[in-house]
């Protein structure tokens, strides 16, 4: 399993590198974490935005995507400049079956947080993970 980002990283990650990673671990098959806590929340907000529209366009294989600190990414009440990837993130978890996706979202049960929204949603630190799941 690679690791990218974080403490542990076989590939330290920038906030430019959302599309690049998304289109590895989309295309090939790729079990991977991605660890953004290194990273500051705006930098984590681009990565994410362009990982989700990236990871959206390419995957059509089975794939299990954990979303670790879930309220970071997919806040209830987004500022102007979270929106779009929001907006990613959500069309992954709404219509991203058809396209193989899985996913699973954690939040912190440390802090009750206005921001953990009522949809689907379900979250350690600032990570994300891909792994391919079996087609049943």
């Amino acid at each position: 399993m690679a690791i990218f980002g974080g403490e542990h990283a076989d590939l330290p990650l920038s906030a430019k590198m959302g599309g690049r990673i998304a289109e590895l671990i989309g295309t090939r098959n790729l079990p991977a974490v991605i660890d953004l806590s290194e990273m500051l929340i705006g930098d984590q907000h681009e990565f994410m935005t362009d990982f989700a529209e990236g990871l959206f366009q390419v995957n059509r294989q089975p794939l299990h995507l954990i979303i670790d600190e879930a309220d970071q990414f997919v806040p209830q009440n987004p500022l102007p400049e979270t929106r779009r990837m929001l907006h990613h993130i959500d069309r992954i978890v709404r219509r991203g079956r058809i396209r193989g996706f899985r996913v699973t979202s954690a939040y912190s049960t440390k802090r009750k947080s206005a921001s953990q929204p009522s949809s689907t949603w379900a979250s350690s630190p600032h990570s994300v993970s891909g792994r391919r799941a079996e087609a049943h």
